[in-house]
């Protein structure tokens, strides 16, 4: 791609902000910068000013023209806004000891200037439309910040406030310690305005930013996959086709940042091209997608797929979503198995099968792979890494139509753990992690009433997690506390109980326990009554018991 002419410069971030307005492009990623990176940027320029260094450098801008008035921050949102900020304290210091011509005179350059018809103000920089009215009130505005945050802010307001807190705190700490805190404010300023230095590119079009974005990142810019692509597809989609992908792009990370958080968007990103062709790690992801996704019919295509894809991986922890409306409450329960245990290895292959399985198929495939993963969690076979490559091809098949159903999966899936070696390992596997052995537990308890309306209240007020034998017994349990920190977390040393019962007894004696589980609603903890004593070999017996049952509730076959 030919670049066009691009305007190259060193300029004073401060009289960047004095010379130009600049807007966040919607389809870019918010404000991302935490406390600490914040810290770090305020104390550098307050020690280069201090140490009377003739500049400080902070790095390369990209913009491009939004408008003949406003310029598009493609790199350098994060420096920018906080910058901004940090010029809004030091007006706010001369604001609140009641010079209000030097601090009107800083808004007007550095902050906003008042609309000359309506005298509304006009900010600087304008950032996401979700946010600005929170910067214009606490950026562009003069707040009053107490100790507490705002309620009800989204995590983005949230960094932001947290980064003009730290702006008014070092300010005060500036003027605490001076001996002349104007002057010294008046020369911060100077500093910022013009040596607080950065290069600013101005490429011209956003086709050109995104060449130019690339390039850099080549010569050592800190971008993440999602970046780059974000960019290479952007570059790709052609005039007529731009807009429909940002829009596209947009959609796809405010629906997985609203439920997975802005940090899972890159292994969205890879789960998604695993699903359709096979298994890529990170480092080679983004020159996989760019070898298939070239031109304007390969970009619209491949953002129509994860706008799919988004849609569905977004509701993998909201089991009541829209989106499994139509299945069975196996699958809801599966998918419940695979978040509360953080097994997310098999998401490529979950995407595959909700995209390309009828309901019918779905409602057999989905139980079936959360019964293969909790052979996998009691038997810890295959390691993370073969699992992966496993569901991976596994997926790629799906979406190759290589495999049509469940039976299919089922018999190209040769690494499973066989009944004899799941039971086996059943028998003496321990669960520290209070949600799964409830979840275990209900299913136990499911598959030994055979009645499919019991089904156990997930309400840790309703029901709780009973350790038969205490995690510390006391006299009366005639056991050691070595011996019983190893049986403790046995699955056959839990029960279901109903919580009020479960408060009352608390680390009472087995004998005090034996009434109250004879009157459980739950059958498995009804059976405990049947003991006459509680030790270790009574956990082995209920386990192997428990064993048993696991082999028929958790099939490896649909």
């Amino acid at each position: 791609m030919a670049l066009e002419p691009i305007d190259s410069r060193l300029i004073g971030i401060g009289a960047l902000l004095k010379q130009q307005r600049l807007a966040v492009p919607t389809y870019q990623r918010p404000y991302t910068w935490e406390i600490e990176h914040v810290k770090e940027l305020f104390k550098d320029i307050i020690d280069a000013k201090q140490k009377k260094h003739d500049q400080y450098f902070l790095g390369t801008v990209v913009l491009t023209n939004a408008d003949d008035s406003i310029k598009s921050i493609i790199d350098g949102q994060q420096r920018i806004v906080t910058t901004s900020i940090f010029i809004s304290s030091i007006r706010n210091y001369f604001k609140n000891k009641g010079d209000d011509a030097r601090a009107n005179k800083l808004t007007a350059d550095y902050i906003s200037n008042a609309d000359l018809r309506t005298m509304n103000p006009s900010p600087r920089v304008l950032i996401l439309p979700d946010d600005q009215s929170f910067y214009n009130e606490y950026v562009v505005g003069v707040p009053t910040i107490g100790r507490r945050s705002p309620r009800n802010l989204t995590d983005t307001q949230k960094r932001l406030f947290s980064a003009i807190r730290e702006a008014r705190d070092t300010i005060n700490s500036v003027t605490a310690i001076s001996k002349n805190p104007d002057l010294d404010l008046f020369d911060l300023i100077d500093f910022i305005e013009k040596k607080v230095v950065l290069v600013y590119l101005d490429v011209g079009s956003e086709s050109n930013a995104y060449v130019i974005f690339e390039v850099l990142n080549d010569r050592g810019l800190d971008l993440t996959v999602a970046d780059l692509l974000k960019n290479y597809v952007f570059s790709m989609a052609g005039k007529e086709g731009l807009l429909s992908c940002q829009s596209k792009w947009k959609e796809m990370t405010t629906l997985i940042s609203n439920t997975n958080g802005e940090g899972d968007i890159r292994n969205f990103i890879r789960h998604d091209w695993i699903s359709r062709n096979g298994l890529v790690r990170e480092k080679n992801l983004y020159d996989s997608i760019k070898k298939s996704v070239y031109d304007e019919k390969t970009v619209s295509d491949y953002m129509d797929n994860i706008i799919v894809s988004a849609n569905i991986y977004s509701s993998f922890s909201i089991f009541s979503s829209s989106v499994w409306k139509d299945y069975s409450d196996k699958v809801r329960k599966s998918l419940m198995l695979f978040d509360m245990a953080n097994i997310t290895q098999v998401r490529p292959l979950l995407l595959s099968v909700f995209s390309n399985f009828s309901v019918q198929e779905v409602n057999k495939t989905i139980p079936m792979i959360a019964s293969w993963s909790v052979r996998f969690l009691i038997c810890g076979a295959g390691g993370s890494g073969v699992l992966e490559d496993n569901y991976a091809q596994r997926a790629k098949d799906v979406s190759d139509k290589k495999i049509k159903n469940a039976t299919d999966l089922f018999n190209s899936f040769n690494i499973l753990p066989t009944d004899i070696q799941f039971q086996k390992d059943f028998e003496s596997a321990k669960v520290s992690k209070t949600q799964l052995a409830r979840w275990y537990l209900s299913e136990l308890e499911l598959e030994k009433t055979k009645n499919a309306q019991k089904i156990v209240n997930p309400d840790t007020l309703e029901v709780n997690l009973e350790h038969i034998l205490p995690h510390n017994p006391d006299s009366s349990w005639s056991i050691s506390q070595n011996l019983a920190s190893k049986c403790v977390n046995m699955i056959g040393n839990l029960a279901l109980m109903e919580a009020k019962t479960n408060s009352i007894i608390g680390n009472s004696s087995f004998d005090d326990k034996k009434s109250h589980f004879s009157q459980s609603s739950f059958d498995l903890t009804k059976e405990i009554s049947n003991f006459k004593s509680w030790g270790s070999q009574e956990i082995e017996k209920r386990q192997v018991e428990l064993a048993k049952l696991a082999v028929k509730r958790w099939k490896n076959k649909p």
